[in-house]
């Protein structure tokens, strides 16, 4: 079957697979209903991938700074910035 095309992957199912990349200690699913659940050393449960990820970088700080040291690498630091990077046009 080959590689995923981007007509058959969903933004649901490709942001889970990221969340699970940046946070491999923490199991990553959405729900029947839509709800975010990250299963790791606590459960966390949230509305939305943004509060998932705003709930998963206070929980694992550690995997937080690998994380933006992998996408931030030009910053020169794993901090995170105080502004968001500027959008990639594809």
């Amino acid at each position: 079957m080959g590689a995923p095309t981007c007509a058959r992957v969903s933004a649901r199912t490709l942001l889970t697979a990221i969340l699970r990349d940046l946070y491999p200690r923490w199991d990553v699913q959405v729900d029947t209903r839509g709800i975010w659940r990250a299963t790791g050393p606590i459960l966390i449960s949230a509305s939305s991938p943004e509060t998932l990820l705003d709930a998963l970088t206070t929980a694992d700080p550690a995997a937080t700074t690998r994380a933006a040291a992998h996408l931030l690498p030009e910053s020169g630091s794993a901090a995170l910035p105080s502004e968001p990077p500027p959008r990639v046009r594809w």
